[in-house]
């Protein structure tokens, strides 16, 4: 990475205005080259351009005979310009108001944690899922499973490493969620028409078309039905607006400006380095390179946030960056400021996407039931022997009721361990074979989730 070029008068008298032309093995920018006169840096008495490899230019001092002019090209300096303060400054600027806007408009009322014991009956793993993270995967509809099975309409049953569910009772609450999932994943066909979709929800119409439904469902037909149902609540819930509830729907705006402010930061630090080294043809691979890398970085800080899997998430962020860098090294190399400026545009883009994460502020409902979940989980992984034998007076099954809930909120373990302990009587609605133990119960149920929830191909 460093180059050595010698210019030299090879007449026998002086010359002045020396013109000259050097063609390089690669791109090199302006500030990497030095002309010496012996010991002296003479590079702001030399007119000179650059264009990618080629340095042009005009000596228009004396050159005496068999004097030599030293053309220093050195691709491995660390120098600030306006290019890679251009990627530094703007970043940190964009960075800094992106934090303002989250302080103003996404900062959540304070926490009030009390221990709490339980939910009210008409709170599902659904309402948790969207007070905690605003989404609903198909994980928490599977914990609605759970919670419907552990109300008594459903038995689950595991029979040589396959699963059956049998309807045990007609659904006849009011909870319009659990109506759509029982009535949709125990509905004898596949597809549901917008008028049996309304009755669903609805017991209260006398000329209702009849809904056909069954009260078994065997295994090869149990991931299908079950992943109906999943897309019957996401869309039940997007067409009422149900995130608005528990999140301000008035950032939206806000946020697709955050999105604005990390492409513009992507794009300014794989385009200028082109620019700087006059590799211009370069630039639309840079843009679309911005536009696949903001992509790979929220999906990652997405997957990220609601603790989904996130090894593929994790992989495509590596291989992004790493593709990244390699198209840059170019760069790297004519100037190592910009490493400097990649690492902070990285870190910059990665805080802004956390910002906007946790952009929409919570309503005082949404906080509300936030609190909740955190008390919840304060008092399953503190609990002491008098709280629960308190519980367990009141409500012997309190374990067994609270167990759905538990997987929502990532204490599952914690709960199994305490049915272990305090000899609880096995389930009812989750039948597992052979000899019954809650390590057994917590491996089926972690079994059917998988093969539920197991991204279709």
């Amino acid at each position: 990475n460093y180059y050595e070029i010698y210019i030299k008068n090879n007449y026998d008298s002086e010359a002045k205005g020396m013109e000259f032309t050097i063609k390089l093995p690669n791109s090199v920018n302006k500030n990497n080259i030095t002309f010496m006169d012996g010991k002296y840096d003479i590079t702001d008495l030399v007119d000179y351009s650059v264009k990618g490899n080629t340095i042009s230019g005009t000596y228009n001092k004396i050159i005496n005979s068999e004097q030599e002019i030293k053309i220093i090209v050195d691709y491995g300096r660390f120098y600030i310009n306006s290019s890679t303060l251009v990627c530094i400054i703007i970043p940190i600027i964009l960075t800094l108001f992106s934090s303002l806007l989250w302080l103003m408009f996404g900062k959540d009322l304070p926490k009030r944690i009390e221990k709490t014991a339980k939910f009210a009956r008409n709170i599902t793993p659904l309402h948790i899922a969207l007070a905690t993270h605003g989404e609903i995967r198909d994980e928490d509809n599977f914990y609605l499973l759970l919670q419907l099975a552990s109300k008594g309409y459903l038995t689950i049953t595991e029979e040589k490493n396959e699963y059956y569910i049998k309807k045990n009772k007609d659904y006849k609450e009011s909870n319009y969620v659990e109506a759509l999932f029982f009535k949709t994943i125990f509905r004898a066909g596949e597809s549901i028409s917008l008028t049996e979709y309304l009755n669903i929800i609805s017991e209260k119409r006398d000329n209702k078309k009849k809904i056909y439904q069954t009260d078994y469902i065997e295994p090869k037909h149990l991931k299908r039905k079950f992943k109906n149902a999943s897309r019957a609540i996401k869309r039940y819930l997007e067409e009422q607006n149900e995130k608005d509830k528990y999140f301000e729907d008035k950032l939206e705006k806000i946020k697709n400006n955050l999105i604005l402010m990390i492409a513009l930061i992507l794009i300014l630090i794989t385009s200028l380095p082109f620019v700087e080294i006059n590799v211009l043809e370069l630039l639309p691979v840079s843009v679309i390179l911005s536009i696949a890398l903001l992509y790979i970085l929220i999906k990652f800080v997405k997957n990220t946030m609601v603790k989904t899997k996130e090894n593929k998430t994790v992989l495509a962020v590596t291989i992004g960056v790493m593709f990244t860098v390699l198209l840059l090294v170019p760069s790297f190399q004519r100037n190592l400021g910009f490493i400097i400026a990649f690492i902070v545009s990285l870190m910059c883009s990665i805080i802004i996407l956390f910002i906007y994460k946790y952009m929409p502020k919570r309503t005082i409902y949404g906080q509300n039931i936030y609190n909740k979940t955190e008390g919840f989980k304060e008092l399953i992984n503190n609990i002491t022997k008098e709280e629960l034998d308190r519980l367990l007076e009141l409500n012997e099954n309190y374990l067994l009721d609270i167990l759905p809930i538990s997987y929502e909120l990532g204490v599952s373990n914690k709960v199994i361990e305490l049915l272990k302990k305090t000899k609880t009587k096995e389930p009812e609605w989750f039948k597992v074979p052979n000899k019954f133990n809650y390590s057994r119960l917590n491996t089926s149920i972690l079994n059917l989730k998988e093969i539920l929830t197991e991204e279709e191909q």
